[in-house]
């Protein structure tokens, strides 16, 4: 009876002990103003997904974009976060590295938690971590994006508690628990393609080369944003001399590379993650490479050799849901 009674008096104490460890801080939070860096100025496009999203947002829904790495998710976010200022005046984006090494949930709580509280000694044990996590963010007008998640169960775990806004981004389709809004981020159409490209740098607006170098880009806003600032910045360089390089494989790896990002490594780093985990589904995904877009299932069917009709169609789905993939409407 005595060991109950100590096991309760326990429970209790930490009990207490928690709640006045959550109001300290609370009650000392330094005043602090978070904001996301503006976007870009040029971002073409997105339109009707800026809408949406922003919509869903105010209504209290989660919003989730998902596409291929360089597809534009990202910066959508921070035009999203932009119209959404007045609403959450506070923004907080998070990088979770999903495509490359993914970061723990714990890792991210931490994160959030310094930025509120950057001298507070945290807890190592998870559900007190993001006990902290949650408390910090009650109450708040804050936009919170989780840009690049790898999984659900990350979003569970960082769902922050209302009216706290959350917008994720990631290459594999994930549907959130509840009511959300989810839309698959596709790559920008061949006028909004020349648009960005020329926003860019002006000198290809009447360039007999542009169209057939936005053909190595294939509509990927990261990719015609890292052409077009080479030669933007690059008067010397002629449109010419610089098409030759992409047509070299060997010499457009660094083509398309500029101090910040790498084209090659962004795009590449979904077919890495796929080797790991299914090499022969990332060797069938190689094969596909071949076929120009868009082709049928059938074609699938005939270059992979594959008679089962479900063996087919569960492959097809997990290429669908990376972002390897996606379905011509």
């Amino acid at each position: 009876m005595s060991n109950v009674n100590n096991d309760a008096g326990e429970h209790n104490e930490f009990k207490a002990g928690r709640d006045l460890y959550f109001g300290n801080i609370i009650q000392h939070m330094p005043e602090r103003k978070l904001m996301l860096p503006d976007p870009v100025t040029n971002f073409v496009g997105r339109e009707t997904e800026l809408v949406q999203a922003r919509d869903a947002l105010r209504a209290g829904q989660i919003a989730v974009v998902h596409g291929i790495g360089g597809v534009g998710k990202s910066e959508l976010s921070l035009v999203v976060a932009q119209s959404l200022r007045a609403d959450c005046p506070e923004q907080i984006m998070l990088r979770a590295n999903g495509a490359t090494q993914p970061r723990s949930v714990e890792d991210l709580a931490r994160e959030i938690i310094v930025q509120f509280e950057p001298t507070l000694k945290l807890p190592d044990e998870r559900n007190q971590l993001l006990a902290l996590y949650r408390t910090l963010l009650s109450g708040k007008p804050l936009l919170l994006i989780l840009d690049d998640v790898a999984d659900m169960a990350t979003v569970r775990a960082l769902q922050p508690p209302a009216p706290v806004r959350l917008l994720v981004t990631s290459r594999s389709h994930l549907q959130p628990d509840g009511k959300a809004w989810v839309h698959e981020l596709h790559a920008l159409s061949d006028e909004q393609s020349h648009g960005l490209l020329t926003s860019i740098a002006p000198r290809l607006s009447d360039d007999a080369n542009t169209l057939q170098l936005l053909t190595f880009c294939h509509n990927l806003p990261l990719a015609i944003t890292v052409l077009a600032n080479t030669l933007a910045n690059r008067p010397d360089l002629t449109t010419s001399g610089y098409l030759e390089r992409l047509s070299d494989e060997r010499r457009r790896m660094t083509a398309f590379k500029d101090s910040e990002r790498d084209v090659y490594a962004i795009l590449g780093s979904s077919d890495a993650v796929l080797a790991e985990a299914d090499p022969t589904l990332a060797s069938r995904w190689r094969m596909l490479h071949i076929c120009p877009a868009p082709f049928h299932k059938a074609v699938i069917q005939a270059i992979w050799d594959e008679p089962d009709e479900d063996a087919l169609d569960d492959a097809i789905g997990v290429l669908l849901t990376r972002g390897l993939l996606h379905y011509d409407d």
